[in-house]
C-alpha cells in the first residue's frame, strides 16, 4: 500500500510477525534511539514501524522515509549502503525523484507520420522546454544548441541508458523547436535490437500509446531560485552536455528493481494488460516475444507478492512514541529477526 507522502521500506514478512504470540501494539518512532536494527542506528530523519510483544519483544517492521527528508532515490541509496535486507519498497504517491543520476525522462506520443520504416528513421522528443520537471528542473530554449552542434557525432541512441545496447545515432537535432528537443534519430535494423525497438514505436504510435525516453547528460551552466526552501527550489539550466539519449523500456523488470518497486499494484496491472496487446498485436523476434511472457509472469508474481504484503499494513497515523521507551537496553534487532526465522 503506498502512502502519500513517505516511502516504504518492509523489512519482514507480516505472516512472520502474526505467528508469534502475546501481540500488545504498535509503535511508530523517529530513528531507533539506542536500539539498532540489522546493525544500524536508525537517524531520527527515517521513521521505523514496530511491532510490540507482551514478553518484552520488540520487532521493526518497516522503515519509512518521509518525502521532505528522502527522495525515493535518496532512501534506495541508504538502504544499499547501510546494508539493509528488505522485501518490498513502495515509492510515496507524492513524492519527488531529485536522482543523483543524470537522466530525465520524458513521455511523447508518436504519429505514423514520426516513422520512415524502410530507412529506419523516426522523430521523437528527447526533452520539454519550459517544464519544471519531477526535479524541479526547468529546461530553457537554447540549452542543447552548443552540445547538439558540438558533439552530434559523439552523441548516441541507447536503450535503457545501456552503453552496450546502441540503437542507432542521431541524424539531425532540432534545438529550435518549441515543445523541446526533437530528434531525427535513426536505428540500426540489422540488429534485432534494433527491429524489436523500431517495432515497438510501430506498435505504440498504431494505438496511439505515448512511448517514454530519457536523455544521459551534466549540467554546464544554470541558475537556482528559492535555493532555502526545496519544496519552492527551482533549477533553470541553460546548458547541457548530451551524452546520449534513451528509449525506455519496462521489459526486463526484475522484481528488485527500482522501477518495479516504485510501482503500485494499478500501475503493474496497467503494464500486464499493454503486454498482452503487444504479445496480441506486435510484430517481433521470438526472442522479444518470450521476453514479453516471462515478464508478464514476473510481474504477475509481483502483484501476488505486494498484495500478501499489505495486508495488515500499518497506516501513517500510527502513535509515534520515543525509541527508548520501547525497550530498556540496546538491542540489536537482527539478532531478534534471525532467531523469529529460525522458529
Amino acid at each position: 500500500m503506498p502512502f502519500a507522502n513517505e516511502h516504504s521500506s518492509r523489512l519482514i514478512d507480516q505472516k512472520e510477525l502474526n505467528s508469534r504470540s502475546g501481540f500488545e501494539s504498535i509503535r511508530r518512532t523517529h530513528g531507533s534511539g539506542k536500539g539498532k536494527i540489522q546493525g544500524v542506528s536508525i537517524p531520527t530523519t527515517i521513521d521505523v514501524i514496530w511491532y510490540v510483544y507482551k514478553n518484552a519483544d520488540v520487532i521493526a517492521q518497516t522503515l519509512r522515509f518521509p518525502i521532505e527528508h528522502w527522495t525515493s532515490s535518496e532512501a534506495l541509496k541508504w538502504l544499499k549502503e547501510n546494508k539493509i535486507n528488505y522485501i518490498s519498497f513502495e515509492k510515496a504517491t507524492n513524492g519527488k525523484s531529485f536522482d543523483e543520476v543524470m537522466k530525465k525522462n520524458i513521455i511523447t506520443d508518436l504519429t505514423i507520420e514520426d516513422i520512415d520504416e524502410p530507412k529506419g528513421i523516426i522523430k521523437l522528443y528527447a526533452n520539454a522546454y519550459n517544464n519544471l520537471d519531477s526535479d524541479r528542473d526547468i529546461s530553457e530554449p537554447g540549452c542543447f544548441t552548443k552540445t547538439c552542434r558540438e558533439n552530434i557525432k559523439r552523441i548516441k541512441h541507447l536503450k535503457d541508458h545501456d552503453s552496450r545496447q546502441l540503437l542507432g545515432f542521431p541524424m539531425e537535432f532540432n534545438t529550435t523547436d518549441p515543445y523541446g528537443l526533437l530528434v531525427t534519430s535513426k536505428i540500426n535494423l540489422n540488429k534485432t535490437l534494433g527491429r524489436d525497438t523500431f517495432s515497438d514505436y510501430k506498435f505504440f504510435a498504431e494505438n496511439n500509446r505515448p512511448i517514454e525516453h530519457s536523455i544521459g547528460y551534466s549540467v554546464v551552466k544554470y541558475t537556482i531560485e528559492n535555493a532555502e526552501d526545496y519544496t519552492k527550489r527551482i533549477r533553470r539550466i541553460q546548458e547541457y552536455k548530451l551524452y546520449e539519449y534513451s528509449t525506455l523500456s519496462f521489459l526486463g523488470a526484475n522484481e528488485r528493481s527500482i522501477a518495479v518497486e516504485a510501482k503500485t499494484i494499478s500501475s503493474l496491472t496497467a503494464d500486464v494488460k499493454l503486454l498482452s496487446e503487444m504479445l496480441e498485436k506486435g510484430d517481433y523476434t521470438d526472442e522479444r516475444f518470450k521476453e514479453i511472457e516471462k515478464t508478464i509472469t514476473d510481474i504477475q508474481n509481483r502483484i501476488k507478492e505486494m498484495k500478501t504484503l499489505n495486508i495488515d499494513e500499518p497506516s501513517d497515523d500510527t502513535p509515534i512514541v520515543e525509541p527508548d521507551s520501547l525497550f530498556k537496553k540496546e538491542v540489536d534487532f537482527l539478532q531478534i529477526i534471525n532467531q523469529l526465522k529460525i522458529k
